[in-house]
């Protein structure tokens, strides 16, 4: 075989590699899909590993090798959402490095609320003891968005410089989380969900907070606290 021949081999074996890689894509994404389809149609017990492999037109066995067990097909239609969402937020324009922080809670909530009957079940299932740290790299991609923000606002001098961008962003994402969790469990309603979450941003922000945004921030708490005071879903 020809120096010639050798490449036309190799360029046919990436192609053929190509193309197994896209139809496995394919394969993967039917299967999120469709189990996303079965939980918000009839909950967790409608997700059973056969009828998810029927639902999107695999093999039994083509579901666990393509996305795993069950725990792991929750997490990644969980994580599947919101890879779309982070999509959406980073094109998120604006000079205000703390606005891009504040479109991440009101992406988030906006996210989740549009469809309850999947997400509610998607958030319990994802911090039940069962799947362990599965959802351990959703968390670390939200952790470095908010990371992102903080150090950008503090390049701007809206935030103070002698906290830990990371620990904060942990703090604010692990506060954020908290109230997804409530939401989830049907404590607050759509309205609570929005103001708890918005508070919780802004709360964490504000010990480290120039006075100029500090006053901006008190401002933003005081309007949370009068819509959660009128929301009929606040949890006593």
């Amino acid at each position: 075989m020809n120096s010639e021949q050798r490449g036309d081999s190799a360029q046919q074996t990436d192609q053929e590699q190509g193309r197994r890689e896209l139809g496995k894509a394919r394969r993967r994404r039917r299967i999120v899909e469709a189990a996303a389809v079965l939980v918000e149609a009839e909950g967790l017990d409608g997700l059973t590993m056969r009828r998810l492999s029927e639902a999107a037109r695999v093999s039994y066995a083509t579901v666990y090798n393509l996305v795993g067990a069950k725990e792991d097909v929750l997490v990644e239609v969980l994580r599947d959402g919101l890879e779309d969402l982070g999509a959406q937020l980073a094109a998120v324009d604006s000079p205000d490095p703390l606005d891009r922080a504040r479109a991440v809670v009101a992406g988030v909530v906006d996210h989740f609320v549009a469809r309850p009957a999947l997400y509610r079940v998607l958030v319990q299932a994802v911090h039940d003891p069962a799947t362990g740290a599965r959802g351990l790299p959703i968390r670390r991609r939200t952790i470095s968005v908010y990371e992102s923000s903080i150090r950008d606002a503090i390049d701007a001098g809206l935030l103070r410089d002698d906290l830990d961008p990371h620990v904060l962003g942990v703090h604010v994402t692990l506060a954020v989380n908290g109230v997804i969790r409530r939401w989830a469990a049907g404590e607050i309603d759509a309205i609570g969900f929005r103001a708890e979450a918005d508070y919780a941003l802004r709360v964490a922000l504000l010990g480290v907070a120039t006075p100029p945004t500090r006053t901006k921030l008190l401002a933003e708490l005081r309007a949370c606290e009068r819509t959660l005071s009128r929301s009929t879903g606040r949890a006593a």
